[in-house]
């Protein structure tokens, strides 16, 4: 399995969201956020937005690196995710991709791009068993919505 191995990690809660920073060997560091708003049409729900990102000399980007190490990256990602649904059992998440090529984007917004598919292979693995999945797709990026499904 290639995102069994996840960087040491602790999820703490501050205010109604969460947040991971974990340091890198490379003296980066990546954090994963759950950020919380009122969700639209059930107000008494909390839609929980997920980002993940690099920070770099105190600059934070979701663009790739290709330093490497995206398995384990990707690995502690999941793991966050998984322990923050264990704390919170969120209804409603989401997250984005944005489009890796904007000249491509710029003819077809419906082609996933390399970054797109490896999270839409990401969400159908990891989530359709227990969550709805909507994905919008436009010429900046991809955006999934998942609902948990009811038992």
């Amino acid at each position: 399995e290639a995102f069994n191995k996840p960087y040491p990690f602790q999820l703490k809660k501050i205010g109604d969201n969460y947040i991971t920073t974990v340091e890198l060997p490379d003296k980066t560091s990546l954090e994963v956020s759950f950020q919380s708003r009122q969700h639209i049409e059930e107000p008494d729900q909390k839609q929980w937005e997920i980002i993940f990102s690099r920070i770099t000399s105190g600059r934070s980007s979701t663009e790739l690196t290709g330093e490497g190490d995206q398995m384990r990256i990707f690995a502690t990602v999941i793991a966050a995710i998984k322990e923050f649904i264990k704390k919170e059992n969120p209804k409603y998440m989401d997250f984005s991709a944005a489009k890796d090529d904007p000249k491509l984007a710029a003819k077809d917004k419906t082609v996933l791009q390399s970054r797109e598919k490896l999270y839409a292979r990401f969400v159908k693995r990891y989530f359709a068993k227990d969550y709805k999945i909507e994905q919008i797709t436009s010429r900046a990026g991809t955006v999934w919505y998942l609902e948990r499904k009811t038992k």
